[in-house]
């Protein structure tokens, strides 16, 4: 098994929780994302070097994902050819960047554009923050947050800029710039996309983390799941015949216990889901990377809806899981030296919660979905990913467990008739006089629940596609059963959402399907962990105290 799923994520993922993991990944792509091919000649060798570290210094004090919100100033002195970037209030602090604490030498700041007295917007800007001592710039209070709950190997810090000055080239200028008259352009290579989507580019940044961190619930539960696997399968508990108090009879494996292999197997099943999931949020980012070079940000939306609401749940999840599997360790799940403990405590600090609480960005992805049924109802095109959504599906059948269309198929029907249900709410509402904002958040449980169903599609969608394009037919069987595992759990443990549809015999062959999954993975669980390719070495060197 090892290796023929591609699951093996290198070091880089393993070096995630640690202060160089923030420079080389957000700060270095923010650079790259936002910053003009001059400003990436003069930065990137420098970041890859070392020469400069890093931080991404969107958050504040006062505002988080509301980013249109921020603060932070950054006024154009024409007499001198700077900027002076400021923090005029209490709330306009930085607050939770990672390198900020210690490491960082310079930022990517987020901060309100000031032009003559007229606000452009939220624009980036490359400050340094420390000198070549190491010691803050003039006009520059920056420290460290203290101790966290858990991933203490990042230094997230706070920052205060008072009046400091910092160069007109300094503003990140791929998409816009300011003149030394003081007068503000729009690149020309945005070409296709309206001007309100283009301004949007802002946020690719934050959709690249979000869909690494989609990536990060895969590799979290692996790590989780690879430990608690291999621990449940080697540790012995209760002799084979509980009649005879001798050894004779021999002792079971825990993982031979069928509440351990539901419990571990929904995890691993999981694991292998969100990754294939991954493969292609990351096609999507890819792809659009791709088209933005010609200046098409058309399916910008789509990118971030998808982005928005896999990262909510699928790291959600992930933590959730992961503590299951810790737990299914007994008492050697609490001790550090198990590697388990702080992957799950590291990640559950922090993962679920940064870059958006599972609830904002949950409802982004609605707003997406929302707006694509008022398209479809208006004739207009939408992403083929929501085409189901103007479909008229049959109702589920489950009469073949076995067969995955079909379960394909029911979690197309549940997302269709969950988005579709949410949307009339929400028009009701609005047709009765009632805001837009007063409209939403009354109807966000069943906005949200309508983004974890459609998110829930897009997985097992492409856990199933993933499968598909393998070429090895022995590892296809595996993992189908896997994909059915992690499908029919899903029904299993999410009756309400199937309501009118499931019957009790419909819940009775459920059960008993899972109980052949279950069985069928039983002696395959092994080789799936170890085709995550993590040693136990690897566990201890990267979530070393």
């Amino acid at each position: 098994m090892k290796g023929g799923a591609g699951f093996h994520v290198g070091h880089a993922a393993q070096s995630s929780s640690s202060a160089a993991g923030n420079h080389f990944s957000i700060f270095l792509g923010a650079i790259l994302a936002r910053a003009s091919d001059e400003q990436q000649r003069e930065w990137v060798p420098k970041a890859i070097n070392l020469e400069i570290l890093g931080a991404y210094a969107q958050t504040e004090l006062g505002h988080g994902s509301n980013v249109r919100a921020l603060e932070t100033t950054a006024t154009f002195d024409e007499t001198t050819d700077e900027f002076v970037v400021d923090s005029p209030t209490l709330t306009s602090m930085k607050w939770w960047p990672g390198c900020f604490g210690i490491l960082a030498t310079h930022a990517v700041v987020y901060a309100r554009l000031l032009l003559g007295g007229k606000d452009h917007g939220i624009h980036e800007f490359m400050v340094q923050l420390r000198d070549h001592e190491h010691k803050p710039m003039p006009g520059i209070e920056v420290g460290d947050l203290g101790p966290k709950l858990g991933y203490n190997l990042v230094d997230n810090g706070y920052c205060r800029f008072n009046h400091v000055r910092i160069p007109r080239t300094h503003m990140l200028s791929r998409y816009q710039h300011v003149t030394r008259q003081g007068e503000f352009v729009k690149a020309a290579r945005i070409t296709k996309g309206d001007s309100a989507t283009s301004d949007k580019l802002r946020y690719l940044v934050m959709i690249t983390v979000r869909s690494g961190m989609v990536h990060s619930a895969a590799w979290g539960i692996a790590q989780a799941a690879t430990v608690a696997i291999r621990y449940s399968a080697v540790r012995l508990q209760g002799f084979k015949n509980t009649r005879d108090d001798s050894l004779a009879s021999g002792e079971y494996a825990v993982l031979d216990y069928q509440v351990q292999q539901y419990r571990l197997f929904k995890a691993l099943a999981t694991a292998y889901a969100f990754h294939f999931a991954y493969q292609q949020v990351k096609a999507k980012l890819n792809a659009f990377r791709a088209s933005l070079e010609q200046g098409d940000v058309s399916t910008l939306a789509e990118l971030h809806a998808t982005a928005a609401g896999l990262k909510a749940f699928c790291t959600n999840q992930a933590g959730d899981l992961m503590e299951d599997c810790r737990r299914c360790c007994g008492g050697h799940g609490c001790l550090l030296s198990s590697g388990i403990a702080k992957a799950v405590s590291d990640f559950n600090a922090i993962t679920p919660i940064a870059e958006g609480d599972q609830v904002i960005l949950a409802l982004q992805t609605a707003r997406f979905l929302v707006r694509a049924v008022k398209d479809l109802a208006a004739g207009k095109p939408v992403a083929l990913q929501v085409l189901y959504l103007g479909q008229q599906l049959e109702r589920p059948d489950f009469s073949d467990l076995t067969d995955l269309a079909r379960l394909v198929h029911a979690f197309k029907w549940r997302a269709r008739r969950s988005v579709l249900s949410a949307a009339a709410k929400f028009e009701a509402r609005l047709s009765a006089g009632e805001s837009f904002d007063r409209a939403w958040n009354q109807c966000a449980v069943a906005l949200m629940a309508a983004a974890r169903d459609h998110c829930y599609l897009f997985i097992l969608s492409e856990f199933v596609g993933g499968i598909e394009a393998i070429d090895d037919e022995p590892l296809k069987a595996v993992l189908r059963t896997l994909a059915r595992h992690y499908a029919l759990v899903n029904l299993r443990e999410n009756g309400v959402d199937w309501a009118g549809e499931l019957t009790f015999e419909h819940v009775q062959a459920i059960n008993s399907a899972i109980d052949h999954t279950l069985a069928a993975i039983r002696p395959n669980a092994v080789a799936l962990v170890d085709a995550f390719g993590i040693s136990g070495m690897s566990v201890h060197r990267s979530l070393a105290p």
